[in-house]
């Protein structure tokens, strides 16, 4: 078993970062060989709960500690 041991600061302006506004019930998957953590979908959320606002699909690189937007 390999273990692998990263720090991410999760905070509430990751989006000011380049990353994905604040989600919630959206998908991460980790890429444990190229040290990318891909976040897909979810629902941002905002003040009015009655509009569904979605977000796209973001890389966050851990040796960078930058995000991108992928689509």
């Amino acid at each position: 078993m390999i273990l692998l041991k990263f720090n991410c600061e999760i905070k509430s302006t990751t989006q000011v970062d380049g990353g994905p506004p604040l989600v919630f019930d959206h998908q991460m998957v980790f890429d444990s060989e190229r040290q990318i953590l891909y976040v897909s979908g979810g629902r941002v959320i905002g003040d009015d709960w009655d509009t569904y606002k979605y977000a796209g699909v973001y890389a966050y690189t851990i040796k960078t500690a930058q995000w991108k937007l992928l689509q």
